[in-house]
């Protein structure tokens, strides 16, 4: 499984990597303005997102970014 978390705190990022890392895939957005170059050039099963967002987006408005690729109309996200 493909998750990408969406975070820009290296703590909660640190967390999540240990807990997921074994068993998934994970690659971390630490910049939300880098995240639809990401998921454009590969297909998460699973974003995880944070919804305040340090670079001046918050997760809401990213989530309805990337709802409009149809790659990611019924990703959870």
């Amino acid at each position: 499984m493909q998750i990408l978390y969406v975070e820009d705190d290296r703590n909660s990022q640190f967390l999540v990597e240990q807990i997921l890392q074994d068993k998934y895939d994970v690659d971390i957005a630490p910049h939300a303005k880098d995240v639809m170059t990401w998921v454009k050039l590969k297909t998460y099963d699973l974003i995880l997102m944070d919804i305040k967002l340090d670079d001046g987006y918050s997760g809401i408005e990213l989530t309805k970014e990337i709802r409009k690729l149809n790659d990611y109309k019924n990703i959870p996200i």
